[in-house]
């Protein structure tokens, strides 16, 4: 008969592997959960702690900033993503959040978060379905198709109407 393992929260080894100096392994434990369980405050600023231990200022401000548990210390890095997204409409803003981090309404995000959020232009209440996606290359590359297309048909839709008018107008006149 097999021993049942014991399962270790993410969060516990995440940090074990921190402390042992696999900072890539951590962000990997920390990155998979946050992709298959959702937003936790506690699991966004522990993965910011190891984007920052691995001097990835930006990323790290930006998952500090979510989790809205961010520290004196830590508030520069905040600050980075910020300013790095101050100016910018809310729509772009949440566009560089994780899927997971996307909330219907301002307040289901912690205090720090949502007065930054609402300076920044945030609705109180919208729809995912309203966020959308950046478009991307494929999209923009369906869009051109698309016109193309559409001109194709309307330079044909005049030559036929001018050759239609030539071949009346031959028959009404010359003949």
């Amino acid at each position: 008969m097999k021993a049942r393992r014991q399962k270790i929260p993410a969060l516990q080894r995440a940090r074990e592997e921190a402390r042992s100096g696999n900072l890539w392994r951590a962000k990997e434990i920390l990155s998979g959960h946050i992709a298959s369980v959702g937003y936790s405050p506690e699991i966004y600023a522990a993965y910011g702690r190891i984007l920052a231990e691995m001097h990835d200022s930006k990323e790290a401000g930006k998952f500090l900033f979510l989790s809205g548990l961010a520290t004196q210390e830590e508030e520069s890095l905040t600050g980075l993503f910020i300013d790095s997204v101050r100016g910018r409409p809310w729509q772009q803003v949440l566009s560089c959040f994780p899927r997971t981090a996307l909330k219907d309404a301002l307040t289901d995000y912690p205090e720090r978060v949502r007065v930054e959020l609402k300076a920044l232009g945030y609705p109180d209440e919208i729809g995912k379905q309203s966020l959308g996606q950046p478009p991307t290359w494929r999209s923009r590359l369906g869009q051109a198709f698309a016109a193309l297309v559409g001109l194709c048909f309307l330079a044909l839709l005049i030559v036929g109407l001018v050759h239609g008018f030539y071949v009346v107008g031959r028959w009404l006149f010359v003949d």
